[in-house]
């Protein structure tokens, strides 16, 4: 069928005039061909008839129209040719929009699939709805806290890989401006950090009684100890040492920094203050661990605690008691330095009389039996022996030095040395009890204590033979062979750990009602040291931060989750925590909850980091 020709206002006229025309000469042929006369006036003269109006006479340039005379049968063929190229029409359209529905539908189908996986990417928490708009929108939104806090989390590992992310894989994320605009709005002042204190009231209010029990621990680490400038509160800053205090619970996995201060050592005074600030939150404070530094063990001289007394008085409640414990990690790296120093070891009595060197010879006679193919001891190494400086902190080394493998090769290989291989498997039972991270393991001594009426039996007997052992074990040194008269600060600290325990045991036995047993790897200081790594190791190669860039790095962490995952051998006796998160609300802090303007000027949601899950202990 051709194209419809458009038609001009000029040969519409014509065509207008041409059908009158015709109309008019069929009623004239029609009046012609019946034979009727037609009618004439009263004279008889002319036919009678209305002449009208008189048309003008047409001119000279006026066009001849003819008139097209068409039958029936070629009206007929006409109109069958118009409803075919009508049909034809019909069917092109209908074909066009049968096409145009099946790509509707296409793209309908697509866009439900794309609106399917960002679903499951919301639901994941992959994307946020902030980052989906700005990514369908491409304008600027306001990015939300939970938005701020995943980027300050990302920025944290390395500035390239955010750009890189922004910039090249086009993941939407806020600017670095609006992060340091965030970062600067969050205030961190020394003492008790009421941004802290607030999550934990906030969580507090859904906690059972078990979840409430919880321990307090403290240590210092190392800062550089030069003046620096600290533009978002204009005062200069120096210290070389951050005390850091944290609490964590005894019978659920949350934590949360709550305290710091620069070059300055805990006092009774203000760890009071804290206890009593954790007791008027809604928390009940059993334990606190140090280690076994000099500055603590004066604070707890001060505050009453003896050889035979390992415990103060909560000073909310008198009726309570704060059990105190060394940190047992750094309690076995003590131990294995002074067994493999150079110029001694530990003197041990005998039970029939006389005494035992437990010193580096032993281990060296064992090691010299593995030096072939044939590895009798496969975790002890010449490292575990020589290591000094900072390797030696690893408790890794400690661990695996005193384990219950070296004491049986000791004993079969080693004949002579049996009496070594005894005291070792001493030391390897007690510390499989002091650091119990499941309710129930194969090792028995290594299930959580208290567990029930049989393993509690032999958890009791390990540790009361490392009280006789450590209690009765003496230095020995070049002007002292037979080893110098008073413990060492090592001795002290195991001592304290294992009456605490007991006791701890033992009252929270009697006051809460649900309370069964203990796993006492949540009596260290594990969880500090984790936060020590994570400060270290943020923003850049700078192990060492000075006060300000410490400052800064801790009130990131408050805001943002973790970047840095622990990760070791699950083969380990001691492990890091792989849950570095601290405790969150999953709700809108408001400021008036803060006193000293941790949080002026912003609203902060810290997201659901950590499931504060009950653990039956």
């Amino acid at each position: 069928m051709g194209r419809r020709q458009e038609v001009t206002s000029a040969q519409r006229d014509e065509r207008v005039q041409q059908r009158s025309l015709k109309k008019l000469s069929d009623e004239l042929l029609t009046t012609a061909g019946s034979g009727q006369a037609l009618p004439r006036d009263s004279d008889g003269d002319s036919p009678a008839v209305d002449p009208g109006p008189v048309p003008e006479r047409p001119g000279p340039d006026c066009p001849v129209i003819a008139v097209e005379e068409t039958t029936p049968l070629e009206q007929v063929v006409r109109l069958e040719g118009e409803l075919q190229d009508a049909q034809q029409r019909l069917w092109k359209l209908s074909r066009k929009w049968r096409n145009e529905k099946r790509s509707l539908q296409r793209q309908l189908r697509i866009a439900t699939e794309k609106g399917a996986q960002l679903d499951r990417l919301l639901e994941s928490g992959v994307l946020s709805r902030g980052q989906v708009r700005q990514a369908a929108t491409g304008r600027r939104i306001r990015w939300s806290p939970g938005d701020v806090s995943k980027a300050l989390g990302l920025r944290c590992l390395t500035r390239k890989g955010y750009k890189y992310a922004q910039g090249v894989l086009k993941i939407p994320l806020p600017s670095v401006s609006t992060l340091s605009r965030w970062t600067r709005a969050f205030r961190v002042t020394p003492g008790v950090m009421d941004a802290a204190a607030s999550v934990l009231e906030a969580v507090t209010t859904d906690m059972s009684d078990m979840d409430r029990l919880c321990v307090i621990s403290f240590d210092e680490m190392s800062l550089d100890g030069r003046y620096c400038y600290d533009s978002t509160a204009d005062q200069v800053l120096r210290g070389s040492k951050l005390q850091l205090l944290m609490v964590r619970g005894l019978c659920s996995s949350w934590k949360q920094p709550l305290y710091y201060q620069l070059d300055s050592a805990m006092t009774p005074g203000e760890l009071e203050h804290v206890i009593i600030r954790l007791e008027d939150i809604g928390l009940s404070v059993v334990a606190a661990t140090s280690d076994m530094h000099s500055s603590n063990e004066k604070l707890w001289e001060q505050m009453g605690v003896t050889p035979t007394k390992t415990w103060i008085k909560n000073p909310r409640n008198d009726s309570r008691n704060i059990w105190i414990f060394a940190d047992v990690p750094h309690v076995l790296k003590r131990l294995r330095a002074h067994t493999v120093a150079n110029d001694g070891g530990l003197v041990v009595p005998k039970d029939e009389g006389g005494t035992f060197l437990l010193s580096r010879q032993s281990f060296s006679e064992l090691l010299s039996k593995t030096a072939g193919e044939l590895r009798v001891a496969p975790k002890l190494k010449a490292m575990h022996l020589e290591a000094t400086g900072q390797c030696s902190q690893r408790v890794s080394l400690a661990s695996q030095l005193f384990s219950e493998t070296v004491a049986a090769a000791m004993a079969k290989y080693v004949p002579i040395r049996s009496r070594q291989a005894d005291a070792i498997r001493t030391i390897d039972a007690w510390f499989d009890v002091m650091n119990s991270r499941s309710p129930i393991d194969a090792k028995q001594e290594r299930c959580a204590y208290g567990l029930n009426k049989d393993v509690k039996a032999i958890q009791d007997a390990a540790l009361t033979k490392m009280e006789k052992l450590i209690g009765a074990a003496r230095k020995s040194t070049p002007k002292h062979p037979g080893g110098v008269s008073a413990m060492l600060p090592f001795q002290v600290g195991a001592l304290r750990s294992t009456a605490s325990l007991r006791g701890l045991h033992s009252e929270l036995s009697d006051r809460v009602p649900k309370f069964r047993y203990v796993m006492s790897a949540r009596l260290n200081q594990d969880c500090l040291e984790n936060t020590f790594s994570q400060l270290r190791g943020m923003c850049g190669q700078n192990v060492t931060p000075d006060a300000v860039e410490a400052r800064s790095r801790l009130r990131i962490m408050l805001m943002a989750p973790s970047p840095l995952v622990a990760t070791s051998s699950s083969g380990r006796a001691v492990r890091l925590e792989p849950d570095t998160a601290f405790v969150s609300t999953g709700q809108r802090l408001e400021p008036d909850n803060l006193t000293n303007e941790a949080l002026e000027g912003l609203q902060i949601q810290v997201s659901r980091l950590a499931a504060l899950t009950m653990e039956m202990v």
